[in-house]
């Protein structure tokens, strides 16, 4: 009976050990998987960064009306209207309240 009772403790050391092993092993590659993750999403973050900053750039150089202008030919043929045909807009100050 002594043989089998330390056959069974043989056997659970062995099997807490390669649990342990089986975790720690499992805990680091979820740590690698995490840390490639991370460095997938920081270079993607820069690509998005330099993306949108080359967007702002476009937006400043097309900002004004004689760019846009000609943009709008360039793309859709546009035929430039006569003056009296033009709408414009105009701001009007705020108008204050009578007391």
């Amino acid at each position: 009976m002594s043989d089998l009772g330390n056959l069974l403790r043989i056997t659970a050391v062995v099997g807490a050990f390669h649990l342990l092993v089986f975790g720690l092993l499992w805990k680091n590659i979820q740590v690698a998987t995490l840390r490639y993750e991370i460095s997938e999403l920081k270079s993607q973050k820069k690509e998005k960064h330099l993306e949108l900053e080359r967007l702002k750039s476009s937006v400043a150089r097309y900002y004004n009306a004689e760019n846009l202008e000609r943009l709008y030919k360039q793309k859709y043929g546009y035929v430039p209207m006569e003056v009296s045909q033009k709408i414009i807009t105009v701001r009007l100050g705020a108008t204050r309240k009578n007391k």
